[in-house]
């Protein structure tokens, strides 16, 4: 992998991550922003009905406590309702036979005009409210509204005089934002408030959305430890790639030198007229031949550089023909059977670079005959134009192709395994470096094949 595209993909890795992370933020702030709204709305909807309740039942002690100044033994029971949205107060006389105390229980316009009159006439408003029910009252409408949190609270005059408060209230609490007027109805202000403060608002907020956050934590870890991994594996296979780069260029290398000494030696050979003629030598010297051309193709796919092909117009069938007689004499094998059928006129003319052509059809042939278990080994070349293609199949009647093989039989430095040995000598680059070349010149490989059968390779060239 080159260094820039690394780098790329390092920061795009990053990038990516780090988008997570913030989402996963986001998120997270979002569900306690809206945990925090609702709470809001729900203290706010206590507040509804704290102070009408502490407004009330005030009332009604002190029309209790009236109602016992005309008969000490008088047993009464009173009770508020609701009937059409508006409050009633409804006075009950019990285990009395007497009629002149049940008069003077049902005489309530007196008891009332004089509540009335010592209502309007105080000067000091919280008076008329009984503030030690405060604490009961507020606890009770909390937990309607489902918060069951520690609070503290305090009755304050213009925003500052504390006149009522918790034991814990503190005065630097004054400034929350949960805060109500206790006497709404009144016909001129009265700058009296009820507050209220939670001292563990936060940790409720959080622990409400603590299942979220800690998945969001645990997901958010699992994928900065995968990218965290995978960095490291790209590292891992950079560094074996540059191993194996600086391998196989050193072996080319070492190989260059004793492989023009030979081809030295066989020109000098064949300098002498007899020898010249010696089909060993001819043998020696093909064999040469094909020997720089893997080199120099291995030394190719090593450099991962784009192979440069000359196109030059070749005749097609004298192509073929050379390329298989060179091929028979190479492997020199009785056992091994060639038929060659060339359907096209003998002056079909294509586009080709047959430096690199020719190994690329070798590869084919050379898999064939390797990967054959056969006594008698048939390989069946078929050259014809179709479709404006020139398509070349080559058959042979071998061991096949298994289908997990098949899948990869194209890629780099794969080689087939049977019971997890390699039974055939090879590099693992023969078809990966066919494929490459067949699609410089704009063409294409494909097989069928079955095991024990056979198989086919079908090349298109233009």
């Amino acid at each position: 992998m080159k260094k820039k595209i690394f780098i790329i993909i390092i920061i795009l890795m990053s990038i990516a991550l780090s988008g997570i992370i913030v989402v996963q933020i986001m998120w997270v702030k979002n569900a306690v922003k809206i945990k925090e709204k609702q709470f809001e709305q729900n203290v706010f909807a206590s507040f509804k009905n704290i102070i009408p309740k502490l407004a009330t039942k005030t009332v009604l002690i002190k029309l209790n406590a009236e109602l016992l100044k005309f008969d000490e033994s008088l047993e009464t029971m009173i009770s508020l309702s609701d009937d059409n949205e508006m409050k009633r107060v409804t006075v009950f006389a019990l285990n009395t036979n007497d009629s002149a105390k049940t008069n003077k229980i049902t005489d309530l316009d007196k008891i009332f005009k004089k509540l009335q009159i010592e209502i309007e006439t105080n000067k000091n408003p919280l008076e008329r409210l009984n503030l030690n029910l405060l604490d009961t009252i507020i606890e009770n409408e909390l937990l309607n509204t489902g918060i069951d949190l520690n609070y503290e609270f305090a009755v304050v005059q213009n925003d500052t005089l504390i006149k009522y408060k918790s034991k814990k209230f503190n005065k630097k609490n004054i400034n929350t934002k949960f805060k109500a007027n206790l006497f709404t109805n009144d016909l001129s202000d009265k700058n009296y408030f009820l507050l209220l403060y939670f001292p563990e608002s936060s940790k409720y907020f959080y622990k409400s959305v603590i299942y979220l956050l800690f998945m969001s934590v645990l997901f958010t870890l699992i994928i900065l430890a995968t990218f965290i991994i995978t960095i490291k594996v790209i590292l891992k296979q950079k560094q074996l790639s540059e191993i194996k780069t600086d391998f196989v260029n050193n072996i080319t290398h070492e190989l260059k030198t004793p492989i023009a000494t030979l081809k030295v030696a066989i020109s000098t050979l064949k300098q002498g007229k007899s020898i010249s003629e010696n089909k060993t030598v001819q043998i020696i010297e093909n064999q040469a031949s094909r020997l720089q051309k893997i080199t120099e193709r291995v030394l190719d796919n090593s450099f991962n550089n784009a192979i440069d092909i000359q196109l030059v117009k070749t005749d097609a069938n004298k192509f073929f023909l050379s390329l298989i007689n060179d091929f028979k004499q190479s492997i020199n094998n009785e056992t091994v059977y060639f038929i060659y059928e060339f359907k096209e006129k003998k002056n079909y003319f294509i586009n080709i670079d047959e430096t690199y052509l020719a190994p690329a059809i070798v590869n084919v042939l050379d898999n064939a005959i390797k990967y054959n278990n056969k006594t008698e080994k048939i390989v069946s070349i078929k050259v014809y134009e179709k479709n404006n293609y020139l398509q070349i199949e080559i058959k042979d009647n071998g061991q096949g192709i298994s289908d997990k093989d098949k899948k990869m039989i194209f890629d780099k430095f794969y080689r087939g395994l049977k019971g997890n040995i390699h039974n055939v000598k090879g590099l693992g680059i023969g078809l990966f470096f066919t494929k490459k070349i067949i699609e410089l010149h704009k063409g294409t490989i494909s097989f069928e094949s079955k095991v024990n059968v056979g198989t086919k390779f079908i090349i298109k060239l233009k």
